[in-house]
């Protein structure tokens, strides 16, 4: 019966990972703040029985957490112990010498493998500094009751008959690992190395990039003008009008613009409540939500997901 069991899950196993590779391929990099995130795979591996990996080690970040059995990994001397019951999520830097050893049980291991690069002299720095952050943290992060809902919708949505449309996909996946580093490590957004010196020698050009960077990270929180003035060091008239000048809209429309895609992509893409979009988006209650979406699709976010596949929202 286990080895029925176990071919079975191999083979859900090869058409994740067959799905996942036309996903995460030409996907965007993942901004949070200097910082750069460029995905390069979301594999699923059922690995059988008390299998032991040999002393190796990866050119790129990975990040791995174990739906069945458990994995016990020692990174440089460090002992993590990473199992479907603790929910511990395994996090290892690049050129980590490291083996591992899987439970006497079949065993599932999700991991992401992916790169990470400052986009400033900033953020170049964070990064130098990010593989001692991990090994201080025991080469592992807590899964939070936001990231283990967020993570437990993925797999959920990527396992239906009807899988996820790539970009909802990719949104998901995005999502996980911009929430897995701001609960894990605040430190990468409120150290010294973002403060805004770096930012005043951009160019208007340069700045609007960062701006729009600024926009996704702030996107799960009220983005009053008074944080951009914080962040970049200019008077919200200043930021504005830089902003149409090179957007063609304002800084304000340009972020409702974003919120309205976040919340399409979460409506059609989850089975989050409409409540809790509106909490993943920032907004104070359920009214506030309905008025900002009925305003700009003329409908409510529950019509809209209701009406969606059947005829469009009016516009």
């Amino acid at each position: 019966m286990e080895t029925d069991d176990l071919a079975a899950l191999q083979q859900e196993a090869r058409r994740f990972n067959a799905g996942m590779n036309g996903i995460v391929q030409n996907m965007p990099t993942i901004a949070l703040d200097n910082l750069e995130i460029r995905l390069q795979s979301f594999h699923m591996d059922v690995i059988p029985p008390g299998i032991e990996v040999r002393e190796h080690e990866h050119p790129n970040y990975e990040l791995a957490f174990i739906e069945r059995g458990g994995m016990t990994s020692m990174c440089d001397d460090v002992k993590i112990s990473c199992t479907s019951r603790n929910g511990r999520i395994f996090l290892m830097p690049p050129m980590t010498l490291h083996h591992r050893r899987f439970d006497n049980d079949i065993n599932i291991d999700r991991a992401m493998i992916f790169s990470i690069a400052g986009t400033d002299e900033a953020g170049r720095q964070l990064c130098r500094q990010l593989p001692s952050m991990i090994r201080e943290k025991g080469f592992s992060g807590e899964a939070t009751a936001s990231l283990t809902f967020m993570r437990d919708e993925l797999l959920r949505q990527l396992a239906a008959r009807r899988p996820l449309a790539p970009e909802v996909a990719r949104h998901c996946l995005r999502a996980f690992l911009a929430l897995f580093f701001q609960e894990n490590f605040p430190e990468l957004f409120d150290s010294a190395a973002n403060a805004l010196m770096p930012l005043a020698g951009l160019s208007d050009a340069d700045r609007i990039v960062e701006i729009k960077r600024f926009v996704e990270h702030v996107m799960n929180s009220p983005a009053s003008l008074e944080k951009f003035e914080k962040r970049f060091g200019l008077s919200g008239r200043h930021l504005n009008r830089i902003f149409k000048q090179a957007a063609g809209v304002t800084l304000g429309d340009y972020v409702a613009q974003r919120k309205l895609a976040h919340a399409e992509n979460l409506l059609l893409g989850s089975n989050a409540s409409v409540t809790e979009v509106a909490k993943a988006l920032g907004f104070k209650n359920l009214t506030m939500f309905s008025i900002f979406f009925h305003k700009r699709k003329g409908c409510s976010p529950t019509s809209f997901r209701e009406a969606a596949r059947r005829r469009p929202c009016m516009s």
